[in-house]
């Protein structure tokens, strides 16, 4: 990398948030912990309301279709998927812009991969609840998960 290249990039890194622009890994990363802490919400909503065989067997399709028709329970259990699909996209998006922008002795670069090893796992354990039919100990595992994204997102943010 030459200098002008070192030089514009130590700058960018040196500048404060509002100097950057709007897009900054701190806004991303805050941002997919309040949409982590709406899926939590949602994913409470689906446990009281005995909505999380609202799409019944499929998955990661509802009741056979990529855009289901809706009842109540569906919505909600469809909410709650893609409202997932929102924060698997977030965290990779945060993986990518952290790896471009943090130093590599950053820990973040790190908690960022785990974060989203951990969103894969939680996605992967929301198929085995839903394949399971709700067996308690898939269920528990799946709000463990989440609880633990989300503590690593919070510490990331």
């Amino acid at each position: 990398m030459g200098q002008t290249a070192k030089r514009a990039s130590s700058e960018r890194e040196a500048a404060p948030a509002a100097q950057r622009g709007w897009f900054t890994v701190e806004r991303l990363a805050v941002a997919t912990v309040v949409l982590g802490y709406i899926l939590i919400l949602i994913g409470g909503v689906v446990r009281i309301e005995g909505a999380g065989m609202g799409c019944g067997d499929d998955w990661p399709i509802c009741n056979g279709k990529v855009i289901p028709t809706f009842s109540y329970l569906t919505t909600i259990e469809y909410l709650h998927r893609v409202v997932a699909g929102a924060i698997l996209l977030l965290t990779s998006w945060l993986v990518f812009a952290t790896w471009r922008q943090a130093r590599r002795s950053d820990a973040r670069r790190w908690l960022t991969v785990t974060a989203l090893v951990l969103v894969l796992a939680q996605a992967l354990l929301g198929a085995v609840t839903v394949f399971a039919e709700l067996d308690p100990r898939a269920v528990t595992a799946h709000l463990g998960m989440a609880q633990a994204y989300f503590a690593i997102m919070i510490v990331i943010a």
